[in-house]
């Protein structure tokens, strides 16, 4: 997953415009399997794990990740605090 790396201008194209049906069952699907694995893990498995999970994940990918993810948590707590 990370060896390829892009540049910052192609990877806010790749990520920009609409989500297909097929990459919505995809990410389903990962999120499914990311749950069996936080059951197997037990009680020790926690809101900390999961997002340390997700932090983790996302810095791997390079820095225009982190500045996508960034952005997006930013606007998803600006809708939680409107609510």
């Amino acid at each position: 997953m990370t060896r390829e790396m892009h540049d910052d201008e192609r990877i806010f194209n790749d990520m920009a415009g609409k989500i297909s049906k097929e990459d919505l069952l995809k990410v389903r699907n990962v999120t499914l399997a990311w749950a069996d694995a936080l059951d197997k893990l037990g009680e020790s498995t926690n809101i900390r794990i999961v997002f340390l999970a997700c932090m983790n994940t996302i810095g791997t990918m390079g820095p225009a990740y982190c500045r996508l993810a960034a952005a997006n948590l930013m606007l998803r707590a600006k809708d939680y605090h409107e609510d």
